[in-house]
Formats: structure tokens, C-alpha cells, sequence
């Protein structure tokens, strides 16, 4: 089994640990990204069985973040469980299974207890986790997909022991139909709600016709700059089949401190941001485009593309206007590129 697992992880492993550009330090932190000790039990606005009113108490667990929590399991599943672990506790296989699935829990509600929200000085075991490599920034929240796993597991051996206990033929009928109420039931409290919300993603035309004009392996500067909160570049690089690369990323270990001179990232981020570029954070240096011109030559930017948008488009247009001329192209009134020739990389 440990051969097996070194096989699968052995070379991420790697990377992890001892690669060139291994990742060091902590990009957290995400303690407050942890599960409720109400999350397994009350519904979230995704699931169709739920009210307003639990609805909106599930949607400040996990610190607010909807992505993140996918703690909720139903109190039918999370009481079949314990029923069977319980009924069949000689089964070692469905007792661990339902253990470590309890145990993610555990771990996903971080280093402290809450419960509606509210925090207690109460230690949990996720504190000793923190304080390990590779364990040191996981995202506490996240341990609850284990649970998911586990549980639904060790449902179902329970529901193959529990058809495989009866020794009459009628016993055995009724069985059977407690079962299917059973999974009916768990399945019920977990489906999803209805209209399933969808929508599509196409960038800009001008932006289309931009990335068209760049060659291909084009290492990319954007504005709007790549971050968890402006993906709008990265979901350009999907349409385009990854044609060009960016610097950074939704949360890149580059961030924020590698990627001298800082000055450049965080003015492109405040620009989208403020009305009043590189206030307060940062203040304006006295030559900003020597700045950026030192980015470019130290990420090899083969070239800028800016689509105007966010409060300030146009302090980062005259800042790279400073820096390099007029745009090599314009692609109508919100969208301008400038591609560079590789010597001035």
C-alpha cells in the first residue's frame, strides 16, 4: 500500500518539498475558513430541502465563504451511520470507515470550536495539524470532502449488512423496504436545488481579437491583474487553450513578496480597486515606469494587455503609455495590447 502511494505522489511529493521552485512559508492564514458545528446538520441555500431562514444561518459558516462549505451531510445520513456502526461494530471495515469520516470533521472545524458562528476557546485537534510541513496551510474546511466520502462509504456497507442480517424471507421483504426509505430519505435532504443556476463565459471581443495578435507561449501581463479576486484573466487563458502565461494567478507562491518590484503588482491591483490609484496601500514612486519596464525584463513579459475596467483603468493605460509609447494595438475604445519584440524582454 505504501509502495502504491509513493507511486501516485511520489513526484508531487517532490516538487513540494525539493524542487527548484518549491513552495516555502505560509500563504495563509485560513483558520477562519473552518466548519460549524451545526454544518453537518442544517441545510445550505444549495440544497432544495431548506428555508430562508437556514439558508441565510448556513451562509455565514466557513467565514462567509460559499465555495468553501461543503460540510453538510443531512442528519439521515450522519444517523444511519452511527446506527450501523453501532448495530454491526463488528464489521472493522464500516466502524473504521465511519470513524475517519467523523474524524475529518473533526479536523475541518479548524483549531477551535464554533458553533452557530460563534467561536470557543476550546483546542481542537486541527492545532497539532497546523504546526506540521505540507500541513502548516491547508484550508481546515476542506477535510469536511472527506467526510463525504467516508460516510457515504460506510452507508453503504451498512446498507449491504444490514439486507444481508435477516434469516426469514419476510424479515428479508421488510428489510428491503426499510432500506429503500432509508436511502430515499438520505437522498432527499441532499438534492439540489432546482433551477440548477448556470450561465456562459466569453471574453470580450476586443479581448479575443487581442489575444489572437499575441504568439503563441506569450508570457502575459494583464489588467486586470490575476488574483483571487480578478480572475477575469485566467478565465481568458481557458478560452484561449492556454495560449499565453501569466505571472501569477489565483493564489500564486510568488505572491506577493517574489515578484520585485512589488510596486507593480500592487498598482495594478489598486488601480482596479481605487478611484485613487496606490492609496492607501502603497504611494506613488517617483518614476513608475522604470518600475514596470524592471517587471517586464524580470518576468520576461512578452506582452500587456489592459481592458478598461475597475475605477482607475486609466492611471495603469498613462503608466504603461510612460513606459513603452502608444499600444501596438487598439481593439476599439476599452481594450489596448502592446507586444514586445524579444530583445526588449
Amino acid at each position: 500500500m505504501v509502495s502504491s502511494f509513493l507511486l501516485v505522489t511520489g513526484y508531487w511529493l517532490y516538487l513540494f518539498l525539493f524542487a527548484t521552485v518549491h513552495y516555502t512559508g505560509n500563504i495563509g492564514p485560513f483558520q477562519g475558513f473552518r466548519s460549524d458545528a451545526l454544518g453537518a446538520l442544517l441545510p445550505t441555500g444549495s440544497v432544495l430541502l431548506t428555508s430562508a431562514h437556514l439558508s441565510a444561518m448556513t451562509s455565514l459558516f466557513v467565514g462567509g465563504n460559499y465555495t468553501e462549505n461543503s460540510q453538510y451531510l443531512g442528519l439521515p445520513l450522519i444517523a444511519a451511520v452511527v446506527y450501523f456502526a453501532w448495530r454491526f461494530r463488528r464489521n472493522r471495515l464500516l466502524v473504521s470507515l465511519g470513524s475517519i469520516g467523523a474524524l475529518s470533521y473533526l479536523l475541518s472545524m479548524g483549531d477551535r470550536l464554533t458553533v452557530d458562528g460563534h467561536s470557543f476557546a476550546l483546542p481542537l485537534p486541527e492545532t497539532l495539524l497546523a504546526k506540521l510541513p505540507l500541513l502548516s496551510a491547508t484550508v481546515p474546511a476542506r477535510y469536511a470532502s472527506l467526510t463525504i466520502v467516508f460516510f457515504a462509504a460506510a452507508f453503504a456497507l451498512g446498507v449491504e449488512a444490514f439486507l444481508a442480517s435477516p434469516r426469514t424471507a419476510l424479515a428479508a421483504k421488510n428489510a428491503k423496504l426499510r432500506i429503500t426509505a432509508l436511502v430515499l430519505l438520505v437522498l432527499a435532504v441532499l438534492l439540489p436545488a432546482f433551477p440548477l443556476a448556470s450561465f456562459s463565459f466569453s471574453p470580450p471581443a476586443g479581448v479575443r481579437a487581442a489575444i489572437a495578435a499575441i504568439p503563441n507561449g506569450t508570457r502575459l501581463l494583464t489588467y486586470p491583474y490575476p488574483t483571487s479576486y480578478a480572475t477575469e484573466a485566467m478565465n481568458w487563458q481557458i478560452e484561449a487553450n492556454m495560449k499565453f502565461a501569466l505571472p501569477t494567478g489565483y493564489y500564486s507562491p510568488a505572491y506577493p513578496s517574489k515578484l520585485s518590484p512589488l510596486w507593480v503588482q500592487e498598482g495594478f491591483m489598486e488601480a482596479q480597486l481605487s478611484a485613487e490609484p496606490w492609496k492607501p496601500i502603497l504611494h506613488l514612486p517617483k518614476h513608475p515606469e522604470r518600475l514596470l519596464r524592471q517587471y517586464v525584463r524580470n518576468y520576461h513579459i512578452g506582452a500587456i494587455l489592459i481592458d478598461k475596467v475597475g475605477l482607475n483603468p486609466e492611471a495603469i493605460e498613462s503608466l504603461i503609455t510612460s513606459a513603452y509609447g502608444a499600444p501596438t494595438h487598439r481593439f476599439g475604445p476599452d481594450v489596448d495590447e502592446w507586444i514586445f519584440p524579444k530583445a526588449a524582454q
